[in-house]
């Protein structure tokens, strides 16, 4: 009995989650730029957007050396032309 209602709870929490708005906020877009080691800025259809990466805080570029030494990294994880997809977390 106790193992079917964590079956039934683990069940009705996948549920849960596929139901989440945050889902349905998947976009496609490209990298268009690299600013600082968390802030992007993307292209999706005729729109060019800056993207600032959650969860992340990176040093700003006037901050020396480490500033640059992010952006560098980003830079590398993101390439300008990669095809990305971006899930809101929040925005302004």
């Amino acid at each position: 009995m106790v193992f079917q209602l964590r079956l039934i709870g683990v069940g009705a929490l996948l549920v849960a989650q596929m139901s989440l708005p945050v889902f349905a906020n998947n976009l496609t877009a490209t990298v268009v730029s690299v600013g600082d080691g968390d802030t992007i800025r993307v292209k999706t259809g005729n729109k060019t957007v800056t993207v600032r990466l959650a969860c992340i805080d990176a040093p700003e570029m006037k901050q020396s050396p480490w500033g640059q030494q992010s952006s560098t990294r980003l830079k590398q994880l993101l390439p300008v032309g990669q095809g990305i997809t971006l899930r809101a977390v929040e925005t302004d």
